[in-house]
């Protein structure tokens, strides 16, 4: 099977996630008085941008691995374990609250809820899975053998690698950055909203 379809669609997502990323840190310089409206209309649908992004890595990497046929190795496994757990947190947090937004009223009890918890989950398991993504990059830059990976399944092993930098962690890294990022922002606009 020839992997390029589904390598290139992971990297354009990639690269789409990056330049939502940019567009919203960089859109206070370029759009200081809100005439283009950038930073609005990333705002108002963040937490599914995020959970859209989670999911994306996830059902990417197990396109990857079991339709493609590439070997996860201990590292890939790794950031797949706060990924995975990463995107379902974020999912029924996008659930939850737009659930809530229903004009029939709140299904759950809102009087306990202070924190968007699923956000906080999420921002939480992104941070070391970040880590991991970084060191993974690293040894694959190093192209020598790692005493952490064993040899059936390399840490070094680039199965592809677009512009001689984006791989498999560096897509990995890319969404731990955007659920950290938007995370943040989330929790932040709901502690603005409720407090």
């Amino acid at each position: 099977m020839d992997p390029r379809p589904y390598t290139m669609a992971a990297v354009s997502l990639g690269i789409l996630a990056v330049a939502i990323l940019g567009l919203h840190v960089i859109s206070p310089v370029v759009d200081r008085q809100g005439r283009l409206g950038l930073r609005r209309f990333i705002d108002s649908a963040q937490l599914e941008y995020v959970t859209a992004v989670a999911i994306s890595a996830m059902v990417g990497s197990l396109i990857m691995s079991e339709i493609v046929g590439f070997i996860p190795c201990r590292l890939c496994w790794i950031q797949r374990g706060f990924m995975y757990p990463a995107a379902g947190f974020l999912l029924l947090e996008t659930l939850y609250v737009n659930i809530r937004k229903r004009p029939t009223g709140a299904i759950f009890g809102d009087k306990f809820r202070r924190i968007p918890i699923g956000a906080v989950a999420a921002v939480a398991l992104a941070v070391p899975g970040l880590g991991f993504s970084i060191y993974h990059r690293y040894i694959q830059s190093q192209d020598g053998p790692t005493g952490f990976c064993d040899a059936t399944a390399p840490c070094t092993t680039k199965y592809f690698n677009y512009f001689g930098l984006v791989s498999i962690p560096v897509l990995a890294g890319v969404g731990f950055v955007s659920i950290i990022y938007f995370g943040t922002r989330t929790i932040r606009a709901f502690n603005a909203a409720n407090h």
